[in-house]
């Protein structure tokens, strides 16, 4: 039995019947399922950065509503992106500094699609009763206008805006054809056809038929085929040579665009709803489904390279997850979550393994812990490559004969100048984030203390005995404030 995804219900197809049941929005809420890929009725949904190694993760936003979808897309740099609310869309840093942080109103509710094309313009759906309609906003211009209105068919927007592929039912194989979205021109194929995927150059087109997967141009013309049942297009490479896509239930496939044939593959044994090319085309992030017929249904996201060598990097007790994407760097991978919480602990099963350790005597506990933290900053700067703020001093007044020697502010993650103490000296901060974490090196680079390691906004202060010149790295999201007092 095959389970396919569409926002408000389910099609379960009998792979030797040809009878088909379609299960509406109420099968679909008690399934669980519906929720990640539309509407999130019982859970919230924020977006997350986790590396590839899986070994600390980093939520971007904090949503505390349940009112949008899931659906989001990553500016064409990778330091945006867009994502669901409950009236429209908004545009954000993904470093979660908000520098950048613009909501756009549709005027028709929430967005259950959005593409970032590479010129700029982000183009999304909003839908309303049995119609939907797509909107187009240029960025960084902010216009925003209706591109196609009140269309109750399924349609795929070229990058260009000028083509638009249509079915009658992305759940199941029916009547397709193509639209000029100009003119308002049909062209007709003979095909068959349910999901589609348009290249980056918006020339080409990876559409499933009942047949195959077909790649066709703007015009309907078969450039390649391959051919099969239940193969699905889920990623192009960045040069639209290759075409990542899935073999329901049996594999990950990597295919030559201009003949059909498969270059690599790698197997899975469960449905893969989702995935994501790395920019290099060496790796794989993909989302694992599998339902439990009750409210346990397990969603997982997962790394593998074309060897076969897979790792679990986000677990099933983290709760439903949505579309995953790479970062330009293709260091870490960017999705959504659906949890019960606007803060939930996500499930890392490899951050978890690399803590759990047989017994050691506790000097070598605090060595592994100070390593992991080390780790978590190493990598977090590296994800997510945010240039260094210039420091700025803080207006504190400290009482008493305490001298402050060094003031620093900023936000995100730096690197402090340099400064020189003598034996007796303490940190003190006010950190304004979610996450706030001090690191103490000697000038030479050594890490001496991890002085600070708090998961949300407050003040503290930490005392170190030994002076010497030191510097900080602060790993934080939000403002934060220091100052070294001796």
């Amino acid at each position: 039995m095959r389970i396919l995804r569409q926002p408000g219900l389910f099609i379960f197809t009998n792979m030797i019947k040809t009878k088909v049941i379609v299960v509406f929005l109420l099968a679909s809420l008690m399934l669980g399922f519906y929720s990640t890929w539309s509407i999130a009725a019982d859970g919230i949904f924020n977006w997350w950065i986790v590396p590839a190694d899986g070994l600390t993760a980093l939520q971007v936003t904090h949503f505390t509503d349940s009112d949008h979808s899931a659906a989001w897309a990553m500016s064409p740099d990778g330091n945006l992106i867009a994502v669901s609310t409950k009236y429209g869309i908004r545009v954000m840093s993904l470093d979660g500094s908000r520098k950048v942080n613009k909501e756009f109103v549709s005027g028709m509710g929430t967005a259950r699609e959005i593409n970032w094309h590479p010129d700029g313009v982000i183009v999304y759906r909003c839908s309303m009763d049995l119609t939907s309609s797509w909107l187009q906003v240029s960025w960084p211009q902010g216009e925003q206008k209706i591109l196609v209105a009140n269309k109750t068919n399924k349609i795929f927007i070229s990058p260009n805006r000028k083509v638009a592929f249509c079915t009658e039912s992305s759940i199941s194989p029916s009547k397709s054809w193509f639209l000029d979205i100009t003119t308002n021109t049909e062209i007709s194929i003979p095909q068959k056809c349910s999901e589609a995927l348009w290249d980056p150059s918006g020339t080409r087109i990876a559409i499933e038929c009942d047949d195959g997967l077909a790649i066709m141009d703007e015009q309907g013309k078969v450039l390649s085929k391959y051919l099969g049942r239940y193969i699905s297009p889920l990623d192009w490479s960045s040069d639209g040579k290759y075409l990542l896509a899935s073999i329901y239930k049996k594999a990950l496939i990597l295919l030559d665009s201009s003949n059909g044939d498969i270059v690599r593959q790698v197997p899975v044994d469960v449905w893969v709803p989702s995935a994501a090319l790395s920019p290099d085309g060496k790796t794989i992030a993909y989302i694992t489904y599998e339902s439990t017929h009750g409210d346990s249904d397990l969603s997982s996201l997962w790394v593998t390279d074309w060897n076969g060598m897979r790792r679990q990097i986000v677990g099933e007790k983290s709760g439903f997850i949505g579309d995953p994407r790479w970062t330009r760097n293709g260091v870490a991978v960017v999705f959504p979550l659906k949890a019960d919480s606007p803060k939930p602990i996500l499930d890392l099963p490899n951050a978890y393994a690399a803590t759990t350790t047989p017994a050691v005597t506790s000097a070598n506990v605090l060595l592994q812990r100070i390593e992991a933290l080390e780790q978590r900053v190493a990598e977090l700067e590296k994800l997510l490559n945010i240039p260094k703020t210039e420091e700025q001093t803080m207006d504190v007044a400290y009482q008493g004969k305490s001298k402050v020697i060094a003031k620093f502010q900023g936000t995100g993650i730096i690197n402090t100048k340099p400064f020189t103490v003598n034996d007796g000296w303490t940190i003190q901060w006010d950190a304004q984030g979610d996450i706030f974490q001090i690191y103490v090196y000697t000038g030479t680079g050594q890490l001496v203390d991890v002085a600070a390691n708090q998961m949300e906004a407050g003040k503290g202060s930490s005392y170190q005995p030994k002076g010497g010149t030191y510097y900080l790295k602060v790993n934080a999201i939000g403002g934060w404030e220091i100052a070294i007092i001796q």
